[in-house]
C-alpha cells in the first residue's frame, strides 16, 4: 500500500485511469489513508494528466490547493445518506446557488459545507463568494461528487431525524447519530454566518430560535494534557428548576459510553439541552 505520494503515482499510473472507488480498490486503501497520502483526488488526476490543468502553467490555482486541503481535513466523516444524495444533486448543477432564493434548511446545509471547504473565523467567506468560487472550481466539484457518492455507499449507521416533539420543526439538518464537526454545527443552527464567522469554543451557547443550549463535550482526552485520565463524559441534567427560572441545571457525570448519541468529528460530543428535556445529544 503507498505510504508516499510517489508511490501513489507510480501505483496509480500502472492501474490507468479509473474512479476514485476503482482506485481504492485496486490499491487497498481506505478514504482516510489514500487522502493522508494524496491529499486531493482532483489535484492528483491533474498530476497523473487524467484531467485538463486548470492554469497555463498546469499546477493547481490557490483556491485548488484550499479546496483540497478542506476535502482531506473536514468531509470524510460525512454519514447522513439524505444529506450526502442532496448535495451530490446540487453540486451537478450548472450554475451555483443563490443564496438570496435558498430556504432555511438548505443555506444552512450550504454553510456547513462551506465552512469545511473553506474554512470559519478570519478564513470564513460569504456564502455567495464561497458557491461561485466553488462552482469555478469544476474538477473540485466533480471530486466531492465522487467523494459524497461513496460516502453514501459505505454508510455503516442509520442515522435518524431529531425529534422535536413540535409541529413547527426548526431548520436545522443534523440527524440523530450522525457526524459532525463543530463548525457544522454552529452552521447547522443558524450561529455561522456572515455576521458571526467564528464558531463556539467553549462554553454553552444559547439558541433563542429553538431555545437550545448548545455545547460540547470531550470524550478523548489526551493523558499527556490530563491526569488523572479521565474515565467519565459529562452531560447537564435536564434543565429548569422548580421556580422555571433556571436555565441550566447542574452537571451530573456518567460513564463514558452510558449514551449512544450523535458524535462529531474530534472525539467531541455535542449535546443540545432543550426547554426542560435534553431532548438531542450530538
Amino acid at each position: 500500500m503507498p505510504s508516499r505520494r510517489p508511490q501513489l503515482l507510480t501505483e496509480a499510473r500502472r492501474l490507468g485511469r479509473c474512479s476514485l472507488a476503482a482506485l481504492l480498490e485496486g490499491l487497498g486503501m481506505e478514504l482516510g489513508e489514500f487522502y493522508r497520502v494524496a491529499k486531493s483526488w482532483a489535484l492528483l488526476q491533474r498530476e497523473l494528466g487524467w484531467v485538463a490543468a486548470s492554469t497555463p502553467s498546469g499546477g493547481p490555482t490557490a483556491d485548488d490547493e484550499r479546496l483540497g486541503r478542506g476535502i482531506a481535513g473536514g468531509l470524510l466523516h460525512l454519514d447522513d445518506p439524505e444529506r450526502l444524495h442532496w448535495l451530490v444533486d446540487q453540486l451537478q448543477r450548472p450554475v451555483a446557488p443563490d443564496p438570496a432564493g435558498l430556504d432555511p434548511v438548505a443555506e444552512r446545509r450550504w454553510r456547513m459545507l462551506m465552512a469545511q471547504l473553506w474554512g470559519s473565523g478570519r478564513q470564513h467567506l460569504p456564502l455567495a463568494e464561497a458557491l461561485v468560487r466553488l462552482w469555478a472550481a469544476a474538477a473540485i466539484r466533480a471530486e466531492l461528487v465522487e467523494l459524497f457518492e461513496l460516502l453514501h455507499e459505505r454508510t455503516d449507521h442509520l442515522v435518524a431525524p431529531l425529534a422535536w416533539g413540535r409541529a413547527d420543526s426548526p431548520p436545522i439538518p443534523l440527524k440523530l447519530h450522525g457526524r459532525y464537526a463543530r463548525a457544522e454545527v454552529f452552521a447547522a443552527f443558524g450561529m455561522l454566518n456572515e455576521a458571526r464567522p467564528f464558531p463556539g469554543r467553549e462554553g454553552v451557547f444559547f439558541d433563542e430560535a429553538t431555545q437550545c443550549d448548545v455545547f460540547f463535550i470531550t470524550l478523548k482526552k489526551s493523558e499527556r494534557l490530563f491526569y488523572p485520565p479521565p474515565a467519565t463524559t459529562t452531560r447537564p441534567s435536564p434543565r429548569g428548576s422548580s421556580t422555571g427560572k433556571a436555565r441550566a441545571s447542574p452537571w451530573k457525570r456518567h460513564p463514558l459510553g452510558s449514551a449512544t448519541s450523535t458524535t462529531s468529528s474530534g472525539a467531541a460530543r455535542c449535546c443540545c439541552s432543550c426547554g426542560r428535556r435534553t431532548s438531542v445529544e450530538g
